[in-house]
């Protein structure tokens, strides 16, 4: 399971030790985790659609980033 934040719409994975009140915390504990603002992330995988391609983006929840895709249509092929 792994633990990241939203910042400007951009993930960011988290990376032990847990940093709190000037202390390091080695830990893994997903309570302890939330309690500081890192929540669990969920990776998805998009469907394939034809004629368009998957964008990626998140979305979040109290406890959760979820990786979600909107889908946006194929750019014509340039012809010769």
């Amino acid at each position: 399971m792994k633990f990241g934040r939203l910042e400007n719409d951009n993930l960011t994975i988290f990376r032990p030790p847990l940093i709190a009140d000037g202390k390091h915390i080695s830990t893994n504990d997903p309570v302890l985790l939330l309690s500081y603002g890192w929540k669990e992330v969920v990776y998805t995988t998009p469907e394939e659609r034809e004629g368009f391609y998957p964008v990626q983006y998140w979305e979040e929840s109290d406890t959760q980033i979820i990786e979600t895709w909107s889908y946006e249509p194929m750019p014509d092929e340039p012809t010769s």
